[in-house]
């Protein structure tokens, strides 16, 4: 029996080994969003605290001006951390989306690739079954020969009898 070669192995390695090479980067830009996320989570937190920090500074008596203009400047730096960070998740779950696609269409070429080569395994299976049926009828006509000769050699089926 012959060995199966698939013609496009070669091809079918290469696109295995970019499929896990772009899931791999997915992976990178998925934990780069959650981290981005966590940050976002973590500025909205301290903002939260710092406005409420403003508000009791507010609600003193007498009034501590020189606090509220720190915390009024403290509150303003947090909203432009703040929009950095939902800026910095936007663009992370951009790259994100964008690995995720490159990931889902390397499975769909491998997968192309992986039925392709089913497709001529199967017909590969299907040959070298025909062969074999081939070399057995070759194989069962040589024994009907064989018995054929050797009965009009001995004088028939019954033999010569007399």
């Amino acid at each position: 029996m012959r060995k199966f070669k698939f013609r496009f192995e070669r091809i079918l390695d290469i696109k295995r080994r970019n499929e896990n090479h772009l899931r791999e980067l997915w992976v990178r830009k998925d934990r780069a969003w959650r981290e981005a996320l966590l940050e976002q989570e973590a500025i909205e937190q301290q903002l939260t605290a710092a406005r409420e920090h403003l508000r009791e500074l507010q609600q003193r008596h007498p009034f501590p001006l020189d606090d509220v203009n720190q915390a009024h400047i403290h509150v303003a730096s947090l909203k432009a951390r703040l929009s950095e960070a939902q800026s910095k998740v936007a663009a992370a779950l951009q790259a994100r989306n964008e690995a995720e696609m490159a990931v889902r269409k390397a499975m769909q070429e491998r997968r192309t690739f992986e039925k392709l080569r089913e497709k001529h395994f199967a017909l590969f299976q299907q040959e070298e079954n025909r062969r074999e049926q081939q070399l057995m009828d070759e194989i069962g006509l040589l024994n009907a020969a064989r018995v054929l000769s050797a009965m009009q050699s001995t004088g028939g089926m019954y033999g010569s009898g007399q």
